[in-house]
Order: C-alpha cells, then sequence, then structure tokens
C-alpha cells in the first residue's frame, strides 16, 4: 500500500484546528544519541506504517 498520496485518505475539519501558539516542539535525536547513546530501533516511517496499520485493523476488527 503506497501512502505517497495521503490526501485521497484524510478530511481535514479546519473547526477542530487550534490558533498557532506560537512555538514549535522540535526533537532532536541527535542530542539523546550524544549523550545517553541512545538510538531509535526503527524509522520515523516505519513507525507511522505500523500506526496506520493498526488503525485499519481496529477498524476492520470492529465492522
Amino acid at each position: 500500500m503506497s501512502l505517497s498520496d495521503w490526501t485521497q485518505y484524510v478530511v481535514l475539519n479546519t473547526s477542530l484546528l487550534r490558533e498557532d501558539e506560537h512555538f514549535q516542539v522540535v526533537a532532536n535525536p541527535h542530542k539523546a544519541k550524544r549523550n545517553l547513546g541512545w538510538e531509535p530501533q526503527v524509522s520515523f516511517e516505519e513507525l507511522l506504517e505500523e500506526m496506520v496499520k493498526a488503525d485499519l485493523e481496529r477498524l476492520q476488527n470492529a465492522a
């Protein structure tokens, strides 16, 4: 399954969006690696794929 065009699967409800909070949350995995010796075991893309698969399974099982 290709997720390259996510707009086919996502509906945006702008009434649920929050106003701009004027700050940005940014993670820095390089700092965690340097300071803690930590490295991720899966890529962001792999994590996203697993999350989507789990959601799809939940939806199919509920039907």
